[in-house]
């Protein structure tokens, strides 16, 4: 279950490999061991799954018995155990690992990546700063609004994303994004674009509903950024 969540297309072709014959296996020519690619030097080199696994040719019952479950091993523990150790040690020196024996996996999901509930758009506006000419009576501010509140699901998410880099609203609402969501006048004739480390939407003026949704879902599409701002 969690190798297929972590790389589906590994997953299954290793499930395929239960359903090959001995003569099927030999012509992959496998053996108890992987290459891989040394992220420093990006040079290749070999990952032994079992001492000596260079050597060990994998037939069908090896297969079955242990190949899917070592490569499963390799990929979900000793290839990340470095990077996992060094989120460990950078973690808890923000928080004390037993905390976390408070949560289990769903609500850590919730804690660190938001709700997965819909977007509230009367939370995030209440919740919102405006700049440079801006504000809340302005024609678009307003349009932009109701550009807003005729968006899809998806299209929300989609726009949270492209201004805060997360997908999801925050757990306790957007009073609780730091710094708050901020719409800043720009420049007539570029798209909107965001800062997304100071969750900053760069919006020029627009006369129509129908250009500024435009314009703002093309300018999501697209990932415009600093480039266009």
């Amino acid at each position: 279950g969690d190798l297929a969540e972590y790389d589906p297309e590994l997953y299954k072709h290793l499930s395929q490999l239960k359903n090959l014959s001995d003569e099927q296996i030999r012509d992959l020519e496998l053996t108890f061991s992987i290459q891989t690619i040394d992220p420093i030097t990006s040079k290749a080199k070999v990952e032994e799954l079992i001492p000596g696994g260079d050597l060990i040719e994998v037939n069908n019952n090896g297969v079955g018995q242990a190949y899917i479950s070592l490569l499963a091993r390799y990929y979900l523990s000793q290839k990340i155990d470095k990077a996992t150790l060094a989120f460990k040690k950078g973690f808890t020196r923000v928080l004390p690992i037993c905390w976390l024996s408070h949560f289990d996996a769903c609500e850590m999901q919730l804690l660190i990546s938001g709700n997965r509930h819909n977007i509230n758009i009367n939370d995030l506006q209440e919740n919102t700063k405006y700049s440079n000419g801006y504000h809340i009576n302005h024609p678009t501010i307003q349009l932009l609004w109701l550009v807003l509140d005729g968006f899809t699901p998806q299209e929300l998410s989609n726009f949270l994303k492209f201004v805060t880099s997360c997908s999801r609203p925050p757990l306790l609402g957007f009073k609780a994004l730091s710094p708050l969501f901020c719409v800043h006048k720009s420049s007539v004739g570029y798209l909107p674009s965001a800062t997304t480390c100071v969750n900053l939407l760069k919006l020029p003026p627009y006369d129509t509903y129908e250009e500024l949704r435009e314009k703002l879902l093309y300018a999501i599409s697209s990932n415009s950024g600093f480039e266009l701002s």
